[in-house]
C-alpha cells in the first residue's frame, strides 16, 4: 500500500508539472462551448490579418492556458504534500 501510495504522489506532481508547462499547447488543442476557435483569417483585400479576430483569439488562449496553469500548481501543491507524506 505504501509503494502504491508513493506512486500515486509522484504521479500526480508530474500531471501538474504537465498541465503547467503544457498549458499553451493544451490551450490551443481545446474547444470553447460554440465550436472551435479558428485562426485569424487573412483579409482577402491587402493580406494582412484582421484584429478582432486576432485578439479574441489570442484573448482565449490566455484565458484557457491561465486555467490549465492554476490547476497544475493545485495538483503540484497537493503531489508535494503527499510526497513529504509519503516519503517520510
Amino acid at each position: 500500500m505504501t509503494v502504491f501510495f508513493k506512486v500515486l504522489s509522484v504521479l500526480i506532481v508530474a500531471v501538474g508539472a504537465f498541465l503547467v508547462y503544457g498549458a499553451g499547447f493544451l490551450a490551443g488543442r481545446t474547444k470553447t462551448d460554440g465550436g472551435i476557435v479558428s485562426r485569424p483569417n487573412h483579409c482577402e483585400k491587402d493580406g494582412s490579418f484582421s484584429d478582432d479576430a486576432g485578439n479574441e483569439y489570442e484573448d482565449y488562449i490566455s484565458r484557457k492556458s491561465l486555467s490549465f496553469k492554476q490547476m497544475g500548481l493545485l495538483l503540484i501543491m497537493l503531489g508535494s504534500i503527499s510526497v513529504l507524506i509519503a516519503f517520510r
